[in-house]
């Protein structure tokens, strides 16, 4: 394992690249441009890898519309769409809380629930009247709960 290998690799150059790389080495620490050009190809080699790891978090997090330079920046993107998700868990979790509201409500009485003791009830659980007011009609649009008779009822299908 501890031996060293050394490939041999052709490969066609165009003569402004030639120059380029000419360039670089007296510019640079390099001895020869093989060792110049295999300190290029590492340090590439190192950044695609990093830039992979990066890709594989952000994918991850389904975030993969943008790519940053850094994986602090990418991690900074993966917080900042963890903070937009638990404000979507929250506004789930209180769909639930209505939906469970009326569904006892309903229960209880044996046909639907008031609208007034189900808003009511949702602020005692600390979700304002007018949160209440639009999450019961977003419910209401989406099918998943109906006004049986007229707008001061509820009822769960």
């Amino acid at each position: 394992m501890g031996r060293s290998r050394k490939y041999q690799v052709s490969i066609g150059l165009s003569s402004d690249l030639i120059d380029i790389i000419e360039k670089a080495v007296d510019e640079s620490d390099h001895t020869s441009r093989s060792a110049f050009l295999e300190d290029l190809i590492r340090e590439n080699i190192h950044s695609r890898c990093l830039r992979c790891e990066i890709n594989d978090r952000l994918v991850k997090h389904q975030l993969r519309w943008e790519l940053p330079q850094t994986m602090d920046e990418a991690l900074e993107l993966i917080e900042e769409s963890k903070l937009r998700t638990s404000k979507k868990a929250k506004a789930r979790n209180q769909e639930k809380v209505i939906i469970d509201i009326v569904s006892v409500l309903q229960n209880d009485s044996g046909t639907f629930a008031n609208l007034l003791d189900v808003l009511t009830e949702a602020e005692r659980r600390e979700i304002p009247r007018s949160r209440t007011e639009d999450i019961i009609d977003k419910l209401c649009r989406d099918g998943r709960m109906m006004r049986p008779s007229g707008y001061d009822t509820l009822q769960v299908p």
